[in-house]
């Protein structure tokens, strides 16, 4: 059960960055409603890293799974 706790609290840690890097992009659009170029490369990077943390947790989600599923209760 220690792999399955661990996972668990990867997906917790990486559910708490995904949401404040959601109100970091939200932030910077309502502070920036015309973007430059180079902001809006700012922004462009920021929500690509969210899409990554966004996929991280869906393979956690998917290791959690296995695990739990491989794991005596």
């Amino acid at each position: 059960m220690n792999r399955f706790d661990e996972l668990i609290q990867l997906q917790l840690e990486l559910a708490d960055k995904m949401i404040h890097k959601r109100n970091e992009i939200n932030d910077f659009e309502e502070t920036f409603h015309s973007l430059s170029v180079e902001e809006s490369g700012a922004l462009m990077n920021r929500k690509q890293e969210l899409v990554r943390m966004e996929e991280d947790f869906n393979n956690l989600i998917t290791e959690v799974i296995s695990t739990f599923e491989k794991t005596s209760v």
